[in-house]
């Protein structure tokens, strides 16, 4: 995963590359949150060639305790292409029907369109504008009501 943390389009709204040793305290964490909380971030895979094409999951929101997040990153040479989408619907699944949990968020720089679509495109709703870590965030809710519609 260090190879996606030090993309700079993939860093570029997610506070920039980052070094070696914050590589291995990303991964560190990743691994706790799979151990305490027991579900995590996923590394997505391409099925044809079984080429790692980045990661995707849910956690909690660490840098605004406002509950549950669904993130991604994702190689850009994969963008575009929909997998983002595919996983994220998985997480929104095993979130609602396996976790039980009542509503999952997307935190994302305003300025990342992209990622601003894709909580639109999965029924996302924009509950809120926050100015953090220098830049707009967007904050996007989906509850377990209407993901199941």
């Amino acid at each position: 995963m260090g190879g996606l943390w030090r993309d700079k389009q993939v860093r570029q709204y997610l506070g920039g590359v980052v070094s070696e040793e914050i590589v291995e305290k990303k991964l560190q964490w990743l691994q706790m949150h799979w151990d305490q909380a027991g579900f995590g971030q996923w590394t997505v895979y391409e099925k044809a060639t079984g080429q790692i094409v980045g990661l995707c999951g849910l956690h909690h929101a660490h840098h605004t305790g406002d509950g549950i997040e669904l993130s991604y990153e994702f190689y850009p040479a994969f963008w575009g292409k929909g997998i983002a989408t595919e996983a994220a619907q998985t997480c929104l699944t095993q979130g609602f029907e396996q976790l039980g949990l009542e509503r999952i968020l997307v935190i994302t720089q305003e300025a990342n369109t992209a990622s601003c679509r894709l909580a639109e495109k999965l029924g996302m709703r924009k509950i809120d504008r926050r100015w953090e870590w220098e830049a707009w965030q967007s904050i996007y809710e989906l509850t377990r009501e209407k993901f199941s519609v």
